[in-house]
């Protein structure tokens, strides 16, 4: 006669999502999942007589955080409040190229973007669009 008896010993505190009623850890860690912002935001005029507006392109410096996996641009009319950023385009690179835009007075954003999709804070710069005229 033997008998094989396999047992387990549950507690409700062994559970992840209870952590907060009984810390595993002496001190909290404090873990940071914001995103680094880009930063340098230029704009350069190509001159490109093919639209409607002086075309240009955007330039920015990396954001140093290695969790960017892309750029978010946006713009919005200066006059606008900053609930009102409208995104024209992502990119992986660290330029854009911004064609075909009314004339008019504009702040351009570019923001970091996870794999996550969390955004980092913006970096901005005004710029106006003037039309150009073919001679």
């Amino acid at each position: 006669f033997s008998v094989k008896v396999k047992c387990y010993h549950f507690q409700s505190g062994f559970l992840a999502w209870n952590v907060q009623d009984d810390t595993a850890y002496s001190i909290i860690p404090e873990i940071d999942f914001s995103v680094a912002a880009p930063t340098s935001l230029t704009f350069a005029a190509s001159g490109n007589q093919l639209y409607g507006t002086s075309a240009g392109k955007l330039t920015w410096t990396a954001s140093d955080d290695i969790s960017a996996k892309d750029y978010v641009v946006e713009a919005k009319l200066s006059t606008e409040n900053d609930n009102q950023y409208q995104q024209i385009g992502s990119t992986v690179n660290t330029t854009f190229d911004i064609l075909g835009m009314k004339t008019a007075s504009y702040i351009f954003s570019v923001r970091a973007r996870n794999i996550n999709n969390r955004l980092s804070d913006r970096v901005t710069l005004q710029q106006s669009l003037q039309r150009t005229q073919l001679a």
